[in-house]
């Protein structure tokens, strides 16, 4: 579980904002939404479905969409670095 104040993936005002939330909760609980664009809440989409193909061959459960997310960034926070020029990156463990 996360603690964390409003989250925003994509705060780009010509870019249309969806929002998926319920996956992050800020300290007192309550859930967090995440705004994201077109093209990320497809990508996230396409995800879902190639993991989910796989999770029914295994007799397992399909995932949500925020279910996915969530545990994207349950796995990928921890490693979030900011480069010297000011750009996040994700290093592997």
């Amino acid at each position: 579980m996360y603690t964390c104040g409003t989250a925003h993936v994509n705060t780009c005002p010509r870019a249309h904002m969806y929002y998926l939330g319920e996956f992050l909760m800020n300290g007192d609980g309550m859930a967090t939404n995440v705004r994201l664009t077109t093209a990320e809440q497809e990508a996230i989409r396409q995800k879902a479905i190639e993991f989910n193909k796989i999770l029914i061959k295994q007799g397992k459960q399909p995932m949500r969409d925020s279910e996915l997310v969530h545990k994207i960034l349950e796995k990928s926070v921890h490693c979030a670095r900011l480069s010297e020029s000011g750009e996040v990156i994700i290093e592997s463990e």
